[in-house]
């Protein structure tokens, strides 16, 4: 049921509902590789990161030791900043990037 809710979630705009739930709905259905291709999607990292209340950002940390109990997240890291790379973002992107790891 999780993963069925997270491919929802996943499936709709990026914006509050889906940050709320898309990486909980994967994280509860052990789905781990999903999760982790989730918290490394650059257009959503920063989001789940950059909050007034720090609540994402509490989640983010969850979502990747959940995950690297599972799977290698500094790798799975390490290949989403190179998807990003590929997508050659302004530099200040980067920049953004690096403050938040």
């Amino acid at each position: 049921v999780h993963r069925q809710l997270a491919g929802y979630f996943r499936s709709l705009a990026l914006g509050r509902r889906r940050l709320d739930e898309e990486a909980w709905q994967w994280m509860q259905g052990e789905s781990w590789l999903e999760l982790l291709t989730t918290i490394n999607n650059f257009a959503y990292f920063p989001r789940l990161y950059d909050t007034n209340d720090g609540t994402y950002h509490c989640d983010l940390r969850r979502y990747y030791k959940a995950t690297n109990a599972h799977l290698d997240a500094a790798n799975g890291l390490l290949q989403g900043i190179q998807r990003f790379e590929a997508l050659k973002p302004e530099p200040a992107a980067f920049f953004t990037i690096a403050q938040m790891l």
